[in-house]
């Protein structure tokens, strides 16, 4: 995993954050679709990864849920959510019939 404290400290803050979005959040988003309903247990290593990577954005030890609104990163369950939302609406809008 890409070093993101070293980004952080030798960057601003808003360097750090598109950083962390462009090398982590694209690994996380590849092939959503595929493994996004896998078992809680098989992502926890990945929210894992997640949250140490958003903490690093702060050097505090607040809840990372309030870290993901304050810098507006979804979470693995609702990056997984979007997709499939956005996959909905064009099967839904494009007049396809159900199978």
């Amino acid at each position: 995993m890409l070093n993101v404290v070293q980004i952080k400290t030798q960057y601003q803050h808003f360097s750090a954050q598109i950083c962390l979005l462009c090398f982590f959040h694209s690994y996380l988003t590849y092939s959503i679709l595929n493994w996004g309903r896998a078992n809680k247990t098989t992502l926890l290593p990945l929210i894992r990864l997640q949250n140490k990577a958003v903490r690093t954005l702060e050097h505090n030890k607040t809840k990372t849920t309030v870290l993901y609104s304050r810098h507006k990163i979804f979470e693995i369950p609702d990056l997984f959510h979007l997709p499939v939302a956005k996959f909905m609406d064009s099967f839904y809008n494009s007049g396809l019939e159900s199978l």
